[in-house]
């Protein structure tokens, strides 16, 4: 009794030890751990199961030793890299374009015209000038010597935005945004990268008269951590979202708006004085002459691939898996293994034909009569040449395949090539249609300047007329003053 007690106590004693707090903390797994500790459990088991029984080990046997098993394994691992420098060139000139937007360089035409006095709007020194040198168009002058003038020259200034400059800071930005979008569609739509491992096995095996064909993939995709890059990558990506931002706000802004009917430039750009000498607008150049080079999506892929081999292990645990799926189909056709039996290929085949057997003939169909018949299993000879034929069908099936493909690419490139070709129509009668627009401006501006050249000479011919006339009106009074004197002395 006394020993019964204490093998209690010392039971129960172990039971408050393992109770005690300072059992240690299971340590938590990561997924991958989880699902490899899972995996290692069930090959376990299952490798237990065919080992225990002599059923499953003799199909085990049938698998493991069959020729046509088949088994490929794949790892692809992809990576991409965002090229950094058309944004930082984007960045480092951007700030440039946005200044000119919000002050641009303008333009002011001051044109001069004679007008009565009660239509014009404000007396300049000019006109004051003007009127000292034309005393026709003073009306009269008061005791008090207030000079009250009949017509009088009026100053019109205008503010000229479209000039060259401006219009090369327009077709910029339009350029700089299809510039961005083209890339960022791209990006965005072809941004993701993903490394993967595929594993292919397939064998057809007899067992119990029943023929089995067992084909398996397993493919696992995760997302690629670019081999390292991925923060710098979404790093360029935030900063590429912000200068799209700021140049749709570009695209939009009042400046644009303004110039909206303004012809677009084309290379070459001139280089003016104010492109050359002016910060802003030579930064712009610049970063024109960039995009104009530059011709990459800004993308960049590195993709390597590689064949797996497989250890015996684990060949061992994929025939174990086969004999499992083998477990897993319901249909009464399936039968075990029979014991002490052999397997062989039989074609059963005519010995001996009578001659003049048609089949029309009612002793061909009467059931007494009878061919004689062989029945052997097939030949080494004779199973190497149906797998040669096999083979050399597989053969003409993959070439058949592999000419269709080509048959497809070649399709599709002629499709490009007619879509280039129309594309690059459609670009010449675009510059065709910009080339005679820039002529019709220029002829349109030759004939406003050879106006104003014309105006202005009549204005200098009337100008000169009435400095003349005025001469001689003086020179008149000139004289009568010296007859008047000489009369005077005569007296």
């Amino acid at each position: 009794m006394t020993k019964k007690v204490e093998k209690k106590k010392v039971a129960t004693s172990k039971k408050e030890k393992t109770k005690s707090p300072s059992k240690k903390k299971r340590k938590r797994l990561t997924p991958v751990e989880k699902v490899n500790r899972m995996k290692d459990k069930y090959t376990r088991q299952l490798t237990r199961i065919i080992l225990r029984n002599r059923d499953l080990r003799e199909v085990y046997n049938l698998i493991s030793t069959n020729k046509d098993n088949t088994f490929s394994g794949l790892s692809r691992t992809e990576t991409k890299k965002y090229n950094v420098d058309f944004v930082e060139k984007i960045e480092e000139k951007l700030p440039a374009i946005e200044k000119v937007v919000q002050n641009p360089r303008r333009f002011i035409n001051e044109t001069h015209e004679i007008v009565p006095i009660e239509n014009a709007k404000r007396i300049t020194p000019t006109a004051v000038r003007h009127l000292g040198q034309h005393s026709e168009f003073i009306k009269s002058v008061n005791p008090d010597g207030t000079v009250m003038p009949e017509k009088i020259l009026n100053s019109f200034t205008e503010d000229e935005l479209a000039i060259y400059e401006n219009r090369f800071i327009m077709t910029l930005i339009r350029r700089l945004q299809v510039f961005i979008e083209l890339r960022y569609k791209y990006i965005m739509d072809h941004g993701d990268t993903q490394n993967s491992d595929i594993i292919k096995m397939s064998t057809q095996v007899v067992i119990g008269g029943a023929t089995y064909e067992y084909t398996g993939q397993l493919k696992q995709v995760i997302p690629s951590d670019d081999n390292g890059e991925r923060s710098a990558n979404e790093d360029v990506l935030v900063r590429l979202k912000e200068i799209r931002r700021r140049v749709m706000f570009l695209a939009s802004s009042p400046f644009m708006i303004m110039m909206n009917k303004a012809v677009p430039v084309k290379d070459p750009i001139q280089q003016t004085n104010i492109i050359r000498m002016n910060h802003d607008y030579h930064d712009s150049f610049l970063l024109w002459s960039y995009i104009s080079r530059y011709d990459e999506l800004g993308v960049s892929y590195s993709i390597k691939q590689k064949k797996n081999i497989f250890s015996e292990e684990y060949l061992k645990n994929l025939h174990s898996l086969m004999v499992a799926s083998y477990l897993t189909l319901s249909t009464e056709n399936a039968r075990p293994i029979e014991r002490g039996t052999r397997a062989y290929t039989i074609k059963p085949r005519f010995t001996d034909i009578p001659e003049g057997i048609i089949a029309g003939d009612e002793r061909f169909l009467d059931t007494d009569f009878a061919f004689a018949l062989v029945a052997k299993p097939k030949s080494a000879k004779q199973i190497a040449l149906e797998k040669k034929r096999k083979e050399a069908k597989e053969r003409l099936i993959e070439k058949r395949r592999k000419e269709k493909e080509q048959a497809e690419i070649r399709k599709q490139k002629e499709k490009e090539r007619i879509f280039a070709k129309k594309e690059a129509d459609r670009q010449r009668k675009l510059m065709q249609k910009e080339e005679a627009l820039e002529k019709k401006r220029l002829l349109l501006e030759a004939k406003k300047k050879a106006a104003l050249e014309k105006k202005l000479a009549q204005e200098e011919a009337a100008r000169v007329a009435a400095i003349n006339k005025e001469e001689q009106r003086k020179l008149e009074e000139a004289k009568k003053k010296v007859k008047v004197k000489a009369e005077k002395a005569r007296e």
